[in-house]
């Protein structure tokens, strides 16, 4: 990891999923300032590039949810808005519940509803209800606060994990292998507004665990978890090499399905905030996350420009993309990642001849309209 200009930068060479070229991968970071009403500004620290994920609680990954993803991806298709918060209520006087957004305006909205602590109630067995929510000041807007988790009683030997979110709260199988009773279970905390939990829907039925509702949160969305994890699969560009070693013709004999790559599998934001490319001039406004109940700022005008002479074959433009925009709102801070590539002949030719001159320097973008 080397840094030229502000940018923290590093080379990635893969193999295109789609036609196996041979691509030189760049990804570029930069962080900034953010304050309410300004353009976002470059800061004097400036965080690394993450080569591994980074879990909020580090000791156990497998129970935690990301606080930063890795940026070593030079190939997403798409921008991941992310935002790492907490839910203040307004003026410091504790609520119920309130809503928070984030609104990347003129582009998308996502908006979360944030409640108290409650609990389900089934005494005697009988049917599931929900208390009131508990007031609360402020509340974490992570995904250990969200509908999931995992149902310990669901599976023999081990409890069943949500495939959506392991690491939340509220799950609970429903029909012949549920437990005798949800009562006293926690009752997430975040939740889609257009898609809440009830106390019919509790019980979740083992063929329908796909309806149940989608967990709240502007954070960075697992790998593993669904409907991320379903868009993984074998490149086109490698398909047939695979074939032979892992016997697909059997797989798909035998009823099962060997799925294709989709690129937007490396991008890692929330669902609704895996976005259309940004410019790098948009305004982004963060709703009920911060004692004044509004942070709207605009995103640094600034894109890269990365030349290399890759193989001294002279000076080639990477054409490079935002991919990128991660707001930690507790610091008043935001990095951005870009990312591209250029084809190439051969490893070994790059392996012998190697990189030139290097050319990785800012450049504006023009401002959109503040008001």
């Amino acid at each position: 990891m080397l840094d030229l200009n502000g940018f923290y930068y590093m080379f990635l060479p893969y193999q295109s999923f789609d036609d196996g070229s041979l691509q030189f991968g760049v990804v570029c970071k930069r962080t900034y300032r953010i304050a309410h009403g300004e353009r976002a500004r470059a800061d004097e620290a400036q965080l690394p590039l993450f080569t591994a994920d980074v879990y909020w609680e580090e000791t156990e990954p497998l129970l935690s949810s990301l606080k930063h993803e890795a940026d070593n991806v030079p190939c997403k298709p798409k921008t991941d808005v992310v935002v790492n918060a907490r839910a203040y209520a307004p003026g410091g006087q504790p609520v119920e519940q309130m809503t928070v957004a984030v609104d990347v305006e003129g582009v998308a909205r996502k908006e979360i509803l944030v409640v108290g602590d409650r609990f389900c109630t089934q005494p005697g067995g009988l049917t599931p209800s929900f208390s009131y929510p508990l007031p609360f000041d402020e509340m974490p807007l992570r995904y250990e606060y969200a509908y999931g988790g995992i149902d310990p009683e669901a599976a023999p030997g081990g409890g069943l994990p949500f495939p959506k979110n392991p690491v939340g709260t509220g799950f609970a199988l429903g029909g012949p292998n549920a437990g005798p009773s949800v009562d006293g279970m926690p009752l997430p905390n975040l939740e889609d507004p257009r898609d809440r939990l009830t106390p019919e829907r509790i019980l979740v039925p083992h063929d329908r665990l796909l309806e149940t509702p989608q967990p709240a949160g502007f954070g960075w969305y697992g790998k593993g978890w669904l409907p991320r994890a379903a868009k993984a699969g074998v490149p086109r560009a490698s398909r047939a090499l695979w074939a032979e070693a892992h016997d697909f013709a059997g797989i798909e004999a035998r009823g099962g399905e060997v799925r294709e790559l989709d690129a937007e599998f490396f991008n890692g934001a929330s669902p609704g905030l895996v976005l259309p490319l940004l410019r790098g001039d948009e305004w982004l406004a963060l709703h009920g996350m911060d004692r004044t109940g509004l942070c709207r700022f605009q995103l640094p005008c600034e894109g890269v420009r990365v030349a290399l002479d890759l193989c001294k074959e002279g000076l080639r433009q990477v054409p490079m993309r935002l991919t990128t925009v991660a707001v930690l709102r507790e610091e008043d801070r935001l990095y951005q990642c870009w990312s591209g590539s250029v084809s190439y002949a051969s490893n070994e030719t790059l392996w012998d001849k190697g990189i030139g001159k290097i050319v990785i320097e800012p450049v504006e973008v023009a401002a959109a309209p503040g008001a």
